[in-house]
């Protein structure tokens, strides 16, 4: 896998085309660091780092979430997690 660039920044990009994105993006030669999944905030997300070692972040909004109901996912989640 291909280091962390050292003066890299992670880059956020609008991915309209939601997992293809990400699948172009590895068939061009990118390490998938997180697979798309989907988060509380209303995206779809997937981490990649590209060969010269800088991170991209793409995203593709699922459904537009108001910061009060981000807000309560973000706990039900967590008190999920201290019940496991």
């Amino acid at each position: 896998m291909t280091e962390k660039a050292a003066d890299s920044e992670v880059l956020r990009l609008t991915d309209q085309r939601g997992r293809v994105g990400t699948a172009r993006a590895r068939e061009a030669g990118a390490t998938v660091l997180r697979e798309p999944a989907d988060y509380g905030h209303g995206e779809r997300q997937s981490r990649l780092r590209d060969p010269f070692g800088h991170e991209l972040l793409l995203g593709h909004e699922l459904e537009t979430v108001s910061p009060e109901e981000i807000k309560q996912r973000f706990e039900a989640e967590q008190r999920g997690k201290v019940a496991q």
